[in-house]
């Protein structure tokens, strides 16, 4: 049996998506190309080139090296992945072995440097980049996602956890990821 690449449910936090601010600012930073996006839906592809695995390619199961994408036309062309947060653990832990294969991926998942996934994590990653304040995603239809306060007015929602944003490559500092913070600017970023 093929293991799933995604969470058997439907739930919103699964299903998130990117917003596109984040991904400009992220490429900024880290002065990558998105050139394929690892987990995605037709509507919220990430990458320059459309390239992307949907929950039918399962990504965990391909190898990323060797499938046909336009990945490596340049030193700076990488790929995101933002996968289903119930399963960051295991394709975190893919971006790691396609890493040592020379795939560059920037991925999305809970900062909890306490947890025993995340220490692993921090053994496999370059970087691991650290926004100073929560991120709004997105619905999988691309809206904000809202609320109802305790007056009962809608207000906007953020995750309700922090993030990271951990870069793998062939090259993992030794096996201590360094951590990097930085400001989020959705204004210069719209």
């Amino acid at each position: 049996m093929k293991p799933s690449a995604y969470h058997s449910g439907e739930t919103e936090a699964d299903n998130s998506q990117t917003p596109w601010w984040l991904i400009r600012q992220l490429q900024d930073i880290t002065n990558l190309n998105f050139v394929h996006d690892i987990c995605a839906r037709e509507n919220s592809v990430k990458s320059s080139s459309g390239s992307f695995w949907s929950k039918e390619d399962n990504a965990l199961i391909i190898d990323w090296a060797n499938d046909q994408f336009p990945f490596g036309a340049n030193l700076k062309d990488a790929c995101w992945m933002n996968p289903p947060f119930s399963m960051a653990k295991e394709f975190n832990a893919k971006a790691a072995i396609e890493a040592q294969k020379g795939v560059v991926t920037l991925g999305c998942c809970v900062h909890a440097p306490d947890r025993n996934w995340f220490i692993e994590l921090e053994k496999q990653a370059t970087f691991i980049y650290v926004p100073d304040r929560r991120i709004q995603f997105l619905t999988h239809e691309g809206k904000p996602f809202t609320r109802i306060d305790k007056r009962g007015k809608t207000v906007s929602s953020g995750a309700n956890f922090p993030l990271c944003f951990p870069l793998f490559t062939p090259f993992n500092n030794g096996g201590e990821a360094k951590q990097i913070r930085f400001i989020c600017d959705k204004e210069k970023y719209s």
